[in-house]
């Protein structure tokens, strides 16, 4: 013979205590869309990097690749806080759709060894971090 014990239990608080009032809180609100850190500006630049690298290959378009070089220029402009290049960069970055043809290599070459210095570096970008290299960028 086997004795079954139910026990039934009504709690009317909770397992786990809620924190009091004036902890529960302690971290800001929610950002706006358009505002970030410069944290977050350098995490989306080293993100972005990432995606242009896996994206480079032999017989890249000039689209995609100006696309990414604008977005990056623009992200470093971002982080060292110029805005003197915002125009420019929409500029080229809204004529980018317009071209045609191939990167060479070469090319490909020079710019991802160039974000990868200035990501080596990240936390040293000032306003002449990008001066030298909107030179090269192409006249479209």
């Amino acid at each position: 013979m086997s004795r079954t014990i139910t026990v039934t239990q009504t709690r009317t608080t909770p397992k786990t205590k809620t924190p009091p009032k004036s902890v529960q809180r302690t971290s800001p609100g929610r950002k706006l869309n358009n505002t970030m850190d410069i944290k977050s500006q350098r995490e989306q630049l080293v993100n972005t990097y990432l995606t242009f690298s896996y994206e480079m290959r032999p017989g890249l378009e000039n689209r995609v690749f100006w696309k990414y070089v604008t977005l990056m220029l623009y992200s470093i402009d971002r982080i060292a806080g110029t805005d003197t290049n915002n125009n420019r960069n929409a500029t080229l970055y809204s004529n980018v759709n317009k071209m045609t043809g191939i990167v060479s290599d070469a090319e490909q070459v020079f710019w991802s060894n160039t974000f990868l210095n200035i990501l080596k570096n990240i936390k040293r970008i000032n306003a002449s971090t990008t001066r030298p290299l909107y030179n090269r960028l192409p006249k479209i």
